[in-house]
């Protein structure tokens, strides 16, 4: 399971929270603090749906992407929610090469979800957004949706430390429409409850 090294930071029980309401109990395999990303390994990987492919190739500006993730789920529900958008630039704050600015709207609870392009696969993780309050202390501008997501080559480094990441079930990917890639995907997405 993929999330945001600041989601598990600190914490040293974990479950994962299946849309089915399954919790699997599970623990740090391994993570990237510079880059923000951290694996989990389930106790029990046989209860885990299929992973999402990563793409191979890169995102392109302009081109339509989506997430499916947990915003405020205590406030929200536990319903997993999609919204989708552009990526705006190939580079982050500071021109950072290693994140998207997305247009996706997220929240506290997208964190360490997926971005994927239209044939469902993983083209980056959720990982932060633009702080408006900050910004316009700044500028007295406030930013909207300004968003971003670690490329998944990062991604594919910290797998390949792994050694369990050769087994990982895969979903199939193919373009279709967004319904019918939510309905695939909403399964594979589940929430982290750090402790």
């Amino acid at each position: 399971m993929v999330t945001n090294y600041h989601v598990v930071k600190g914490h040293e029980e974990f479950l994962l929270l299946c849309k089915d309401g399954q919790k699997i109990p599970a623990a740090i395999a391994a993570y990237d603090s510079a880059n923000d990303l951290a694996l989990l390994k389930a106790t029990k990987p046989r209860k885990l749906p299929s992973a999402l492919p990563l793409a191979t190739r890169p995102a392109r500006v302009g081109e339509k992407v989506f997430t499916i993730g947990y915003p405020h789920p205590t406030l929200m529900g536990a319903e997993p929610k999609l919204t989708d958008g552009i990526i705006n630039s190939l580079t982050g704050i500071g021109n950072d090469p290693r994140t998207y600015q997305i247009s996706i709207p997220v929240q506290a609870g997208n964190s360490g979800g997926p971005l994927l392009n239209m044939n469902g696969e993983v083209v980056g993780i959720v990982t932060a957004k633009l702080s408006a309050s900050e910004v316009f202390k700044w500028t007295g501008d406030l930013p909207q949706n300004v968003n971003y997501a670690i490329k998944t080559p990062y991604l594919s480094v910290l797998l390949s430390s792994t050694p369990d990441a050769a087994n990982i079930r895969e979903l199939p990917s193919g373009k279709t429409d967004l319904p019918t890639l939510a309905s695939r995907i909403e399964p594979s997405v589940m929430i982290v409850i750090a402790e």
